[in-house]
């Protein structure tokens, strides 16, 4: 199988952020990072977006999982909440 992991937004799109200034972008990179390093260990196949805080459009995230002809199309995102209870 082929996997294609796009961890969320990067460079100039930081998505979410939490408490300490917090990216979700950065968040996000370090977990889709672990995911990665699992699943090859694993001996499956790991397209990502990106590897760096970097950003890419929709458009191109797409095309390039397309173009790789890839199995599973992953992205992986987080949430925020002004309200410090919230969970979910």
């Amino acid at each position: 199988m082929k996997w294609y992991l796009d961890f969320g937004h990067g460079g100039k799109d930081p998505g979410a952020i939490g408490t300490n200034n917090t990216k979700e972008s950065d968040t996000v990179l370090k977990i889709g990072i672990l995911i990665k390093n699992n699943l090859e260990k694993a001996g499956e196949k790991v397209i990502t977006t990106r590897e760096k805080d970097l950003y890419y459009s929709l458009d191109f995230r797409s095309n390039k999982a397309n173009k790789e002809n890839c199995d599973y199309f992953v992205s992986i995102h987080m949430n925020s909440a002004t309200n410090k209870s919230a969970k979910g």
